[in-house]
């Protein structure tokens, strides 16, 4: 797990100096040169979102496919114990654990870590423009303050002891004891680090970093009773199962919802304190004191991040735990190494939720100041745009000079306050669309674990001895099937059982309408030995299709030619009335976009199926 938090906060670190040298280089000595610097490199920021985005849902549905194939049937249906060798998908559910766990929330917490820093450094940069030595220092500060905390992240790990036959409390209070012994010793350090750089008002920044991380702490612990098994709320969850499963789901939504709270005031007053403390409680809306309070905000989110190193690395226990477990299971091993793997698989849950909260508290801090960052961002290129010739006017009519604008200002020309409709219109689909994609995302989870209970119900079925122990079931296709399920659902959705083709196919396909308009073309995704019968698509004039594959491994093949591979990326020209046929391989799913080529007089012509000995010869 530490290896894990450092490795994370270590490359971070390292991609900001790296390219903070570089465009310091570059743009040395021009004007404003700190302010388009740290602009910039908030692009940095952006590309680390992306692949947090694709980490994090790619990896939840690989977990949660292999993790929910593998319960219901392994342990509801054939009540066989979790982790047991003789489940198919229990390897697949292991790996799961490191996919979605580990790389996804490394990659998401390293977006936060990231963004929080070079929000700041671009706030800085901006509050303290008419101070070119300041600003510099305003720039490096978040900087230092994060790689300090990576030295004392690791003074907290060293902390971490426990004894034989410790208590679930006891163990918390471990992985606390170091935690919280890092979160002091960053907290000192600030005070020293922003004395040294001789900070504006050192003492309100300073104050604005314990802020953030108060606001960590308090978030951790909250996160730490709502889900540990030693508290009240999970006990009351379990007592709801007395009564069915319906009440377990309806009381674990409810506290859910309700644990919502403290993190969210927690934040909001975190907010407030920290942009307080960095303007000298300057109430009055005046630019300088806005540019402060946000450098605060910026700064704050940094405080809660600089123990990263030692946070990621207790979220990183949790699936560890899990997959120690796992191999005591298939190792067959004493059921007193279970009992403590159990143990610390519980306590891994807790510290998972924990490091998951800190991702959310930091970005919500991280949020507000990178608004203020694009705000900048899209100062300088309107000032260029002037330079340009280009002249803007404001709702009045008068003239509009970026380049002497300020927050403020910029705000009124862009009425963006909440009576402006567009600005309200703007956050309820900004809300909607976490619901939207947290719907669209569960939607594949099923979608994925359906897949993943009728492989592990087919390999019962089919392969003789796996519940006597016997039999090996075959791992490696449960493993595929999350890995292309995760894959596939990112890029295109899988859709739904193509039924109105059905009998043009041998196995099992979907179909997934991406387009109707202008090219109509579609996502048919194919299982492991599906493919369709030979057809032709006649036209007198156009007509035909175009194939592009997406995901996994395909076949392509026209009368009279060989078969020609399809991976992702190949694209496949079909002519208008040509006999072909196209599928998965044998060992793996496939899907491709089909587009439809306009013609005049089309139709479709199904013909006899891709007989079995043909198709057999495939490698």
């Amino acid at each position: 797990g530490a290896v894990m938090g450092l490795v994370v906060v270590g490359l971070g670190l390292l991609d900001i100096a790296v390219w903070f040298l570089v465009l310091n280089a570059f743009y040395q000595g021009e004007q404003a040169a700190l302010i388009t610097i740290t602009t910039t490199m908030l692009t940095f920021g952006m590309g680390a979102s992306t692949q947090a985005l694709f980490a994090r849902v790619g990896g939840g549905i690989y977990t949660k496919a292999a993790d929910v194939g593998a319960d219901l049937v392994g342990k509801v249906e054939a009540n066989i114990p979790e982790d047991d060798p003789r489940n198919p998908a229990t390897i697949a559910d292991n790996v799961g654990d490191n996919v979605g766990d580990v790389a996804g929330m490394g990659a998401d917490l390293y977006e936060s870590y990231c963004g929080s820093i070079l929000s700041t450094a671009a706030l800085g940069a901006t509050a303290f423009a008419m101070n070119g030595d300041m600003q510099l220092r305003a720039v490096i500060a978040p900087m230092i303050i994060a790689a300090v905390g990576v030295f004392l992240s690791l003074i907290g790990i060293f902390l971490v002891k426990t004894k034989e036959g410790a208590t679930m409390k006891d163990l918390l209070g471990s992985l606390s004891l170091g935690t919280n012994t890092s979160a002091v010793l960053i907290a000192f350090a600030t005070f020293g680090i922003l004395y040294s750089l001789q900070i504006e008002n050192w003492m309100g920044v300073s104050f604005s970093v314990i802020c953030g991380l108060l606001a960590g702490v308090i978030i951790g612990k909250a996160t730490e009773y709502y889900t540990s098994l030693s508290f009240k709320p999970t006990k009351e969850i379990a007592a709801a199962g007395e009564t069915g499963s319906a009440t377990v789901i309806i009381k674990g939504i409810g506290t859910g919802m309700i644990s919502t709270c403290i993190p969210i005031v927690t934040i909001s007053v975190a907010i407030i304190l920290s942009y307080l403390c960095a303007n000298g409680f300057e109430l009055a809306l005046t630019t300088e004191s806005i540019s402060r309070g946000l450098y605060g905000i910026g700064i704050a989110a940094v405080g809660m991040l600089s123990t990263l190193g030692i946070t990621l690395a207790t979220d990183a226990y949790g699936p560890i735990a899990d997959n120690a477990g796992g191999n005591a299971e298939m190792s067959e091993l004493g059921p007193e190494v279970r009992q403590r793997t159990d143990e610390l698989d519980a306590l891994g849950n807790t510290t998972a939720a924990t490091g998951k909260g800190f991702a959310i508290g930091s970005a919500a801090l991280t949020a507000l100041a990178l608004l203020a960052s694009y705000v900048e961002e899209v100062k300088i290129a309107m000032t260029r745009a002037v330079e340009s010739g280009t002249q803007y006017l404001t709702g009045a009519g008068e003239v509009f000079d970026p380049s002497k604008a300020d927050m403020l200002q910029f705000m009124d020309f862009f009425q963006a306050n909440l009576m402006n409709p567009r600005v309200l219109v703007g956050a309820f689909i900004g809300v909607m669309t976490a619901f939207l994609f947290s719907g669209l995302t569960m939607g594949a989870v099923g979608r994925a674990a359906g897949t993943m209970v009728e492989e592990v119900r087919r390999q019962f079925r089919t392969i003789k001895g796996i519940l006597e122990g016997t039999g090996t079931p075959d791992y490696g296709r449960c493993v595929e099937i999350s890995t292309r399920s995760a894959q596939r659902e990112m890029i295109f959705p899988i859709g739904e059982p193509n039924t109105a083709y059905a009998k043009y196919f041998k196995g099992n396909s979907y179909l997934a309408q991406i387009s109707d308009s202008q090219i109509p073309f579609f996502n048919v995704t194919f299982e492991p030995g599906c493919r369709n019968n030979w057809h032709t698509h006649h036209a007198t004039s156009g007509g035909g299709q175009m194939l592009v594959g997406v995901a996994g491994r395909g076949w392509y093949q026209e009368e009279g030619k060989p078969a020609q591979e399809i991976l992702p990326g190949t694209v496949i020209h079909i002519p208008a009335n040509v006999k072909h046929w196209h599928g998965a391989a044998k060992d793996s799913w496939f899907a491709h976009l089909a587009f439809e080529i306009p013609g005049e007089n089309t139709s479709n012509e199904w013909q006899e199926p891709v007989s079995d000995e043909e198709y057999g010869k495939l490698k």
